[in-house]
């Protein structure tokens, strides 16, 4: 289920909007989130999203457990391999 916000909501509004996802109990977010699922979710720009958590951090409403992760993808010439064999 997609979370409706606006894409133009400044940030103040997206930092409440953070603190109303973790403050629903028993919602799908009141253990915490993930910030790539959540902006996806919420059809967001990830950086924008990070950038409110990390407001929301800095004025210790939130504490956040850093994660690190990393996805491939093929490059040009990987994807011409893929389709035309090594």
């Amino acid at each position: 289920d997609a979370l409706p916000i606006s894409t133009t909501s400044s940030t103040g509004n997206l930092e409440q909007r953070l603190i109303d996802l973790l403050a629903q109990a028993g919602g799908k977010y009141a253990a915490g989130f993930d910030t790539l699922e959540l902006a996806k979710d919420l059809s967001i720009d990830h950086q924008t999203l990070v950038g409110a958590a990390k407001a929301l951090e800095a004025e210790e409403y939130v504490v956040a457990d850093k994660r690190e992760s990393s996805a491939w993808t093929l490059t040009a010439e990987g994807d011409v391999t893929l389709q035309n064999g090594s």
